[in-house]
């Protein structure tokens, strides 16, 4: 959805380690933070 983040995403699913475990997890997808792209899926797990 337009205006995400990775950390609103982390607190909105309750992911452990907030936006920068998602960043870690999606590093391979995502390699900058600030540009998630709307449609992009991520992993939270």
């Amino acid at each position: 959805m337009a205006g995400d983040t990775l950390s609103k995403i982390a607190k909105q699913f309750s992911v452990t380690g907030g936006y920068q475990k998602l960043q870690d997890l999606n590093a391979k997808y995502i390699p900058n933070a600030d540009m998630i792209l709307v449609g992009q899926k991520i992993a939270t797990k």
